[in-house]
């Protein structure tokens, strides 16, 4: 098949052959690719002008329509005797001298209208560039190029354009030595190859959103006698090597090469980095795609990541991972980072890759995007929680944390399930070898959900141990454990400990209850249960309210090009500063000390580091955890104190009362955020200001996210507003959100309820129905040994006088050794509930496996009395005997008070001077008597400061009084606002004096009263 280029040509006797053209703009597109930084080759294209020159040749041209930024390139097999100039409009000729053998090519520009230029070579040969395209025929190419003389020829595509030297002209001539068939082959290869990766970017033309659709571009390959390493992407505006031959481009489909520097153009933002703990993705994020097409598209089990195929290495990377319980990701080597990312690739599949790849154009796309976050946020967020992931657990194996904005997002909002290897949950490969043949999976490495194991038949216990001053503080109250969004465990706190028994293997959320006392619920944990491990949680519950981390602060230290070295973090709600630090050379232009981060407690240095401009460090990124307690002082030395950031590190806002203004700064730590030395900010403002906007966020995200979980949240809030200094203030604040908080912190107030069998159960002697409820998992309930029971056989229980609203049920089955150690476990059941046996209504049915795992079964509804109905047991004989070693019922309570408000005044729009009268109502939900105490209001009439006041004493169980003095003043304040909300706090209390709180601030409070 003839070769033949799009140029023509005129010449006369005095003058070289002059070449005319009109260039192809580039097409215009989806300019979001590039902002997101994964241009591929868009920035490689260019066009052949369809000849050749020897070196010391000087080529002339210039535009003849006026268009600007036309450029002509001299490209060689070395970039640095490459040759290109931009042409000016005016006509002029320009001309360029060749310094080696050279393609002639115009760089490929966006314009808004075709270029039309001429160039010729002046002095020197000028040769015709052979050019093969799909479908043409590679012996006349091949031909074409040998019976000539130029130094280069091309392959030229769609996708790509291959710049090949004279010196791979033989291996042209015989493809034996590739793992490519012909030429065409390269072609389709090259093109599936593109287009595999495209569409794992998320590439979609007719996607509905286009800020997925493609941006043309084209790779440009070539060779570099001096290109950087093996291989290289983008440095010259090409993907090339290091020598003076492109057959490394040429080697097959397979080529790790080719697949890792194609992958360079998919890098983007991913290779970037926010902060010094940000994960370091250089030299990885393009293997993600090269792995996935070696091992997926082309099916080859041994690869690049995995060369003993990925049973066998990814049991030698565990081994060595759970020896060092964990690595730190900045301290192992690329191949490694590859091995986390793949196992997320693996689990989420090509479209979560994709849905993953178009989340981050459409977050940069977003008129409120602002910068990145950290790559740790966005795998986890964007990537695993799309897909249904927690990816938390895994990310922590390397040291990788995410920001409790994403923790949140993904455990209290989304609350999904945890992933980590099947095998991190065994001691014994070969059992894990098992458990990956029975959930179908190719290696016991692969990230496995908790929840796809909860029908396995492996187990572990757990108990959680709470560090507590009076552990009736949360007596009968209860844990819970979470797979993702499903109850799968519920415990009682006796003695301080909640067991949980035997419950399938598995990484779990479990959850606190709130302090009776103090009001703080604890922040969860994630805790792992393996195969026939015991594991202990340890929760520590503070002696006072837990602090709120409202008001944090991050002070960023910032060097050269603005890029984030160091920063400093305090948190108010752990007393305690984190101090992270990179590797990089903070400013290289600064010989000397930089910067430096000191933290003193009085006289004594608690931390001290220096940073030298031009110095980066081996190793891998720090976070060190400094004590802050109040008065201590962190000093804060930057050459450039203009990059020294102060933000809250919960908004990002800036702190103008924190702002650097010196080389060095000195902040104070106080009870309610940090101060600067000198500085004129007021610190109880800014908390009070920072607790508005949380509470704020809080009821959106209350009101967006119905079902999310914020009981930690909110207990903190809740105790931040009694640090509020302004008395007014606090009241406000309750009145406004009291009723939200109490109810977000419900989920924490659950506890086991006080059970009472209706009516007796045989037994056998010395395993008691009692045991059934004694809070033991070491006592149990076996009917009698010589007695067939009748089924169904129902075990009834009052829960009290009053109605609970449910939780759930949770049963302990019997265990025992031998073959009797299934007699009368419970299979088919029944759950009836009402008021009484004779109201029962059925809530929940099914059937429980036939193991020691404790059992539980989510309820819903209001009850006094409850029914298991037993169908089936398990043993030998079945259905002859029931038995268990705990039964237990959640519920909520009523709180010890109700309170609520009501105005008794008739006044319709109130003025300033008019006098608004209200009754409080007062409940005492409780089987004793107490105190109603009223802890702080903006009435008069009602605090104990004052007489009459609102304090009922010695309110009796189950009684009801009221108060009828308390009333408000309309003021000019009040006017100007236009609303007055009214609230009465009140405290329940063993004694008079409001020194012995039962439970804490109940808000009596009304809607807004309009004023005017």
């Amino acid at each position: 098949m003839a070769i033949t280029f799009a140029i023509s040509s005129t010449a006369n006797a005095e003058a070289a052959v002059t070449h005319t053209r009109t260039l192809a703009p580039l097409p215009a597109g989806n300019n979001v690719i590039t902002q997101v930084g994964t241009n591929r080759g868009r920035g490689m294209m260019r066009e052949s002008l369809g000849i050749s020159v020897s070196s010391g040749a000087v080529v002339e041209a210039r535009v003849t329509n006026g268009v600007g930024d036309v450029t002509i390139a001299l490209t060689t097999d070395d970039h640095q005797q490459d040759v290109q100039l931009t042409l000016p409009v005016d006509g002029t000729w320009l001309p360029l001298t060749a310094k080696k053998d050279s393609a002639v090519f115009a760089r490929s520009k966006q314009w808004a209208t075709a270029p039309q230029i001429e160039y010729r070579v002046a002095t020197g040969t000028e040769h015709v560039m052979p050019e093969f395209r799909l479908n043409n025929s590679q012996a006349t190419f091949v031909q074409q190029w040998a019976g000539g003389t130029s130094p280069f020829a091309l392959i030229v595509d769609q996708a790509f354009t291959m710049l090949i030297p004279r010196v791979d002209l033989p291996k042209m001539q015989d493809l034996s030595w590739s793992d490519y068939t012909d030429l065409n082959h390269v072609i389709q290869s090259y093109r599936h190859l593109l287009g595999t990766y495209n569409g794992w970017l998320g590439i979609d033309d007719a996607h509905s959103n286009p800020v997925h659709h493609d941006l043309p571009q084209a790779y440009f390959i070539r060779p570099d006698i001096n290109g950087p390493g093996l291989a290289y992407y983008g440095p010259n505006n090409a993907i090339g090597t290091n020598n003076n031959s492109v057959s490394y481009y040429l080697q097959g489909p397979g080529s790790w090469l080719i697949l890792h520097e194609v992958g360079h153009g998919y890098d983007g933002m991913m290779t970037g980095s926010n902060g010094p703990l940000d994960m370091q993705l250089g030299e990885v994020w393009n293997n993600v795609y090269a792995y996935q097409y070696q091992a997926h598209v082309l099916g080859h089990t041994s690869n690049w990541l995995y060369n003993s195929g990925r049973a066998a290495d990814q049991k030698v990377l565990d081994d060595a991972r759970r020896s060092t319980n964990g690595q730190n990701f900045g301290a192992i080597n690329v191949r490694l980072r590859l091995d986390v990312l793949a196992r997320i690739a693996e689990l989420t599949g090509a479209d979560g890759f994709s849905g993953f790849n178009r989340s981050l154009r459409e977050l940069r796309a977003n008129p409120s995007f602002t910068g990145w976050p950290s790559r740790t946020d966005l795998i986890a967020e964007h990537w695993g929680a799309k897909q249904g992931y927690d990816l938390l657990p895994w990310l922590a194996q390397f040291g990788l944390p995410v920001s409790p904005r994403v923790e949140t997002a993904i455990r209290d909002h989304a609350q999904l399930p945890s992933v980590l290897p099947l095998g991190d949950y065994f001691t014994d490969y070969a059992m894990a070898t098992a458990a990956a043949n029975t959930l179908g999976l190719a290696s016991p490495g692969q990230l496995v959900s908790t929840l796809d194991l909860q029908t396995l038949s492996y187990a572990g216990s757990l108990k959680a141990q709470a560090s507590i001053g009076d552990p009736n503080r949360i007596k009968g109250r209860s844990a819970t454990l979470w797979a993702g969004s499903r109850l799968v465990g519920q415990a009682a706190f006796v003695n301080g400990v909640a067991d949980f028994g035997q419950l399938p293997i598995g990484t779990y959320t479990l959850r606190f209850p709130q302090d009776s006392a103090t009001g703080t619920v604890p922040q969860r944990q994630s805790v792992k249960v393996s195969q026939g491990g015991n594991t202990v949680a340890s929760v520590a519950y503070p002696a006072t309210a837990a602090r709120s981390a409202v008001n944090a602060t991050q002070l960023s230290l910032l060097g050269l090009g603005d890029g984030n070295f160091a920063n400093v973090v305090h948190d108010p709600a752990t007393a305690t500063f984190t101090v992270n630090d990179g590797l990089g050379a903070p400013h290289s232009y600064f010989t000397d000390e930089y910067a430096r981060i000191t933290v003193t407690s009085g006289t004594t240095t608690l931390f001290d580091r220096s940073f030298i401009g031009n110095a980066g460090r081996s190793g891998m990124a720090r976070s060190t955890t400094v004590p802050a307690a109040a008065g201590n002082i962190v000093t804060i030395k930057h050459r450039e104190h203009n990059r020294l950031t102060e933000t809250d590190a919960n908004t990002g806002a800036a702190k103008p009362s924190l702002n650097a203004t010196a080389m060095t700064t000195q902040y104070q730590v106080t009870d309610h955020g940090l101060i600067k030395v000198g500085g004129t900010g007021n610190v109880q403002a800014e908390f009070a200001a920072a607790l508005g906007v949380a509470l704020s966020d809080l009821r959106d995200t209350a009101d967006a996210k119905p079902g999310t979980r914020l009981d930690v949240v909110a207990s903190q809030l809740r105790n931040a507003i009694n640090q509020v200094a302004d008395a007014n203030q606090r009241t406000a604040l309750l009145g406004s959100y009291g009723a939200l908080l109490d109810g977000l912190t419900r989920p924490a107030t659950v506890s086991a309820a006080q059970l009472t069998l209706t009516s007796a159960l045989a037994s056998q002697p010395g395993q008691e129905s009692s045991h059934l409820f004694d809070g033991d998992l070491t006592t149990a309930f076996h009917s009698p040994w010589n007695t067939a029971v009748t089924l169904p056989y129902n075990i009834d229980v009052s829960l009290g006088a009053a109605p609970i609203e449910l939780s759930s049920l949770v049963l302990t089955p019997h265990t025992g050794g031998g073959s009797g150690a299934a007699n009368g476990r419970p299979g088919q059941y029944r759950v009836l509930i009402g008021n009484d046996a004779s109201s029962l209504v059925e809530v929940a049915t099914g059937t429980w496996a036939n193991d020691a795992n404790t059992k539980l079964v989510s309820l819903q509804g209001q009850a006094k009395f409850v029914r298991l109905q037993i169908l089936s047991t398990y043993g030998a004989p079945a259905n002859t005997y029931v038995a268990a070693r705990e039964l237990q019922i959640f519920g909520r309570a009523p709180g010890s008070l109700t309170v609520t408000m009501a105005r008794t005044d008739n006044i319709a729009t109130p003025t300033v001077g008019n006098v608004l009268t209200f009754r409080v109502t007062y409940r005492n939900n409780t089987g004793s008597a107490l105190t109603a105490f009223p802890r702080s209001s903006n009435l008069a009439g009602g605090l104990t400061t004052g007489t009459p006041n609102c304090r009922y004493s010695n309110l009796a169980a189950g009684a009801t009084q009221a108060c009828t003095t308390a009333k408000y003043t309309v003021t000019e304040a009040d006017v100007a606002t236009g609303l007055f909300r009214p609230a009465l706090v009140f405290d329940a209390t063993a004694d008079s004096a409001g020194t012995s709180v039962l439970q804490a601030a109940f808000v009596a409070t009304l809607p807004a009263v309009e004023v005017g």
